[in-house]
């Protein structure tokens, strides 16, 4: 996502990304101890880590005393084909 953050991507297109992405599939075969990657990151997967994502977002933001919402940081934007969009927006110094 951090990728292409000016654009919201689906979660079929999330999915889609990360299966394509050489670096998540060398990390999943490691964890899975084998040389491929053969599991299958579905939609409703990737609205689950989203919502994670956004858990963890919100805990570091509380550790560190600050006081900002995730769900400004982890954008959720209808799309032009009614589906839902996601997008980091954040600026980082």
């Amino acid at each position: 996502m951090a990728r292409h953050s000016r654009f919201p991507q689906s979660a079929r297109q999330i999915e889609a990304g990360a299966h394509a992405d050489r670096f998540s599939a060398r990390h999943a075969a490691a964890v899975m101890g084998s040389g491929t990657f053969t599991r299958h990151i579905t939609r409703s997967c990737v609205k689950v880590y989203i919502e994670r994502l956004r858990l963890a977002l919100e805990k570091a933001f509380r550790e560190a005393g600050l006081q900002m919402d995730a769900r400004i940081v982890l954008l959720s934007q209808e799309t032009v084909m009614n589906e839902v969009g996601y997008r980091l927006k954040a600026s980082i110094e």
